[in-house]
């Protein structure tokens, strides 16, 4: 039995049509070059740029003055309401994102 008749035998059996078959073989081929293009750096670069749009998209900046110089503080580590200096860290960096948007 050739590599095309049990092909044709396995279609028949899953019932299967020549559109089904060409469109599996499409999706394939697709996964394919999305897979060869990721490996070759190009989707790897876009993956990158998604998510730094979407981290900037997530970052909190400050919503008040007040709240403001809180955070400044404990990203300096000088936090008297408990705030972490982890926490402290984000948010001026969001604030800093927010102002550079403004410009």
């Amino acid at each position: 039995m050739t590599t095309q008749q049990h092909i044709s035998k396995k279609a028949m059996t899953m019932e299967w049509s020549l559109d089904d078959h060409i469109d599996h073989l499409k999706q394939a081929r697709d996964r394919l070059s999305w897979e060869i293009d990721f490996l070759t750096g190009k989707g790897r670069l876009e993956i990158e740029e998604r998510d730094a749009r979407i981290k900037e998209e997530l970052m909190s900046p400050s919503k008040t003055p007040k709240q403001a110089a809180a955070m400044r503080a404990a990203a300096a580590g000088k936090s008297t309401r408990g705030i972490p200096k982890a926490v402290g860290k984000e948010f001026v960096k969001a604030d800093k994102a927010k102002a550079a948007r403004k410009k």
